[in-house]
């Protein structure tokens, strides 16, 4: 009797069946994977560049009241004057280094932070005033030192020891300058500073 007939060929592993995609398909594959979803993507580089500039901006706020006498940027100063003669307040008038009456010196024009006007007026002095109050206005381009000398060149009026405004101290009388509430000598030296009270004083010793 004849058994069952054994085949002796190798069964080989399931093989898993072959995928049938379209060329659509593929095409509509190939397509995603070069063009991505869209969406807010921000890569690490241009994060590390947008913090390092804040970080540089915030440093140059911090270090600019430290800027060396002219090297900074622009200032806005009110130092406040008052003129005392024989008893009498003498009004600053207003306008100095804005009206050419009241603008006999020129040498620091540089330094203004509005040289020109339009319909081509001329601008302000560095040093300048705009009302009666005795508020110089110290508006300047750059960081430097500005003496209240360099306010009477551009205002054209004098002071010294002697006299002020052109009115001499009449005898038993002197010329004072206070500072911030301290007596000084009478100096065109006298360097401007944010909210200096400044008095000259024409008038009794």
């Amino acid at each position: 009797m004849v058994g069952p007939r054994v085949s002796t060929q190798k069964v080989g592993p399931r093989q898993k069946p072959a995928l049938a995609i379209s060329a659509d398909d593929l095409r509509i594959i190939g397509e995603k994977r070069r063009n991505p979803p869209e969406g807010f993507h921000v890569k690490r580089s241009a994060l590390v560049i947008a913090l390092a500039i804040a970080l540089l901006a915030g440093a140059v706020i911090a270090a600019y009241p430290l800027l060396s006498t002219g090297g900074g940027g622009p200032i806005h100063w009110h130092p406040q004057l008052r003129i005392t003669i024989d008893g009498n307040a003498v009004a600053i008038p207003t306008n100095i280094g804005i009206d050419p009456s009241l603008w006999r010196d020129h040498s620091l024009d540089e330094y203004s932070m509005m040289q020109d006007m339009p319909d081509g007026m001329k601008g302000m002095a560095p040093l300048h005033t705009h009302d009666t109050a005795g508020t110089i206005h110290v508006e300047s381009r750059v960081t430097r030192e500005y003496t209240l000398g360099e306010f009477f060149q551009i205002w054209g009026q004098t002071f010294d020891g002697q006299q002020v405004l052109g009115h001499v101290a009449q005898q038993g009388h002197r010329v004072r300058m206070v500072v911030n509430g301290a007596e000084v000598s009478p100096s065109y030296s006298l360097v401007l500073r944010d909210g200096m009270h400044i008095e000259l004083v024409c008038g009794p010793q």
